[in-house]
């Protein structure tokens, strides 16, 4: 399921990466205040789904006990799925 999950979101990070190029390239070319939010959207897209996949590969590293330094927004994240709250 994680190889599932990773897959997907790498996906969409590719997706993010080329939507948001294309976007920037119409919008250098044509400025208009309509192409640079798409652009600002596609890009949205490809920071989220970016961090998604790591925050994917660093449960998975994490489980496994393969982690040597910990990143703290993961760990916030871990936390807050195990049922935490938010700090």
């Amino acid at each position: 399921m994680e190889a599932v999950r990773f897959g997907v979101a790498f996906g969409l990070a590719v997706a993010g990466l080329h939507g948001t190029w294309q976007a920037a390239r119409l919008a250098w070319g044509q400025p208009q205040p309509e192409r640079w939010l798409v652009a600002a959207g596609w890009l949205a897209v490809l920071v989220a789904s970016a961090a998604w996949a790591g925050y994917v590969l660093y449960a998975a590293d994490r489980r496994a006990g393969r982690v040597r330094r910990r990143v703290g927004v993961y760990e916030r994240w871990l936390a807050f799925q195990r049922g935490g709250r938010w700090p």
